[in-house]
């Protein structure tokens, strides 16, 4: 944790933290025209042109102490997978899986602006996208349209099940999803509301909706996914994943995400759904409104 490191940090080096990663960091790099305050690193677009090209080929770090090469592979060693099929997360970035090109990804995103920066190791290439607006959208298709430009792959095309039963079994993920970083013993509880997920089938594929912003697993507006495998769905228009797990019951109750920042999510039982909790609204306003 951050806030138990610095005081240790401060005591050690005699510097504060904005000081020593100042002298320690951005001088070493010749970043110049940069500076770490108020725990935000500002970036002249010079500096970060500069920065791009180390995630590359990171051996400038190794030769100037900055990093050493056993906690670089660290960084960018697999920590967690929520599900086999889906790319996994490393600390502080997202396995990013497209056009059958592997790369590492980090996303930041507010009301205000959309970030993202995502590269290729093994294709020696990168992009980065700002956006001065929530523009999640266009942040995804200027990646694709990159990946597509200089990784182009032949876009398979996935046939529906039209089995008997098929529609009955695709009921079973039906239902409203909220994120598992929202607390269901708080108050945050009410963010459920604006950013819940909601799953029907329909044609044979599952339709997915949710609000303006989902900021977990980058699913946001109305998706169409398709069985690939099972439990395992893919977008019809991008390559987007999603996953789900059943609890020891043998009813679904997780969906999961393997795109943006990977979220994950519970299915909410009838009585926490958004749907129901307007009407209960909508009921009690009337009722005291006739009394």
């Amino acid at each position: 944790n951050i806030n138990l490191l610095q005081p240790i940090l401060e005591e050690v080096t005699g510097k504060k933290k904005s000081e020593f990663i100042q002298d320690t960091i951005l001088s070493k790099l010749s970043l110049e025209n940069s500076s770490f305050e108020q725990e935000h690193l500002t970036l002249t677009g010079k500096d970060l042109s500069s920065i791009v090209p180390i995630f590359l080929n990171p051996e400038d770090l190794f030769q100037k102490g900055i990093l050493k090469k056993e906690t670089w592979n660290e960084i960018f060693q697999e920590k967690l997978r929520l599900e086999d099929k889906l790319p996994g997360s490393m600390i502080g970035f997202f396995e990013h899986y497209e056009n059958n090109t592997r790369g590492y990804s980090r996303i930041s995103e507010s009301n205000e602006y959309s970030e993202a920066f995502v590269f290729f190791p093994d294709k020696a290439s990168s992009i980065y996208v700002y956006t001065n607006s929530y523009n999640p959208l266009l942040r995804r298709e200027l990646i694709a349209e990159f990946l597509d430009q200089f990784f182009p792959t032949e876009k398979k095309k996935v046939k529906r099940d039209k089995s008997p039963g098929y529609d009955e079994y695709l009921q079973n993920f039906e239902g409203e999803y909220a994120s598992m970083q929202i607390s269901s013993s708080s108050i945050s509880k009410f963010r459920t509301y604006s950013t819940s997920i909601r799953i029907k089938q329909e044609n044979k594929m599952l339709i997915l909706e949710s609000g303006k912003i989902e900021p977990y697993g980058d699913l946001d507006g109305k998706l169409t996914f398709i069985e690939i495998d099972p439990f395992l769905f893919r977008c019809l228009d991008r390559e987007i994943y999603i996953a789900f797990k059943m609890n020891d019951a043998g009813n679904v109750e997780y969906l999961l995400s393997g795109s943006g920042q990977h979220g994950a999510y519970r299915k909410l039982a009838l009585y926490e759904t958004k749907v129901i909790h307007e009407n209960l609204a909508f009921f009690f306003f009337a009722f005291y409104a006739i009394m």
